[in-house]
């Protein structure tokens, strides 16, 4: 009974070791979207700020805030992109979109509703007067202003996250 000892060639065990490597020095996903999306928007801020200076609508200091303040976000944006993609499969992670999906819709469409209701009623009224008598129907009014745009924007949100299954816009 021969045995026959396979022989690997230098090169072969070589290539091998540097496949293998290869794969686990690879960035993820995530990591190649993450910086590009980052360069572009800190740049967007610094060069608008940078014109806001030079048009004199800013003073230096608060340039400089900006400056530190945008390269100091990095590594809190930073923080919350690895968290968000490392425990984006989790259920309570799609609980918490689930949420935020329902508040989020909920509030902005509050915020319309009011901001909207203020201007229209300013327009077509103008400003009311100190003296002016209360409105007629105040839970009425309250009821419109303030529950009913958290129904429906919370609805909305619920059908715009289902169809998205909870994912985040990042």
């Amino acid at each position: 009974m021969i045995v026959r000892m396979s022989y690997i060639n230098p090169m072969q065990q070589f290539n091998g070791w540097l496949e293998i490597n290869r794969k686990k020095m690879e960035k993820p996903k995530w990591w190649r979207r993450f910086w590009p999306l980052t360069l572009i928007a800190c740049s967007v801020l610094i060069i608008l700020d940078g014109v806001l200076y030079l048009l004199g609508y800013t003073d230096l200091s608060q340039l400089l805030g900006v400056i530190l303040a945008v390269f100091a976000g990095l590594p809190v944006t930073y923080g919350v992109w690895y968290l968000q993609t490392k425990y984006q499969t989790s259920k309570k992670t799609q609980l918490i979109n689930k949420i935020a999906f329902i508040g989020g819709f909920g509030g902005i469409a509050w915020a319309i509703t009011f901001f909207g209701g203020a201007v229209i009623i300013w327009a077509v009224k103008g400003m009311p007067k100190p003296s002016d008598p209360p409105p007629q129907y105040p839970a009425l009014i309250f009821i419109v202003i303030f529950i009913v745009p958290w129904i429906v924007g919370g609805f909305i949100g619920y059908l715009v996250g289902k169809r998205r299954n909870y994912r985040p816009y990042i």
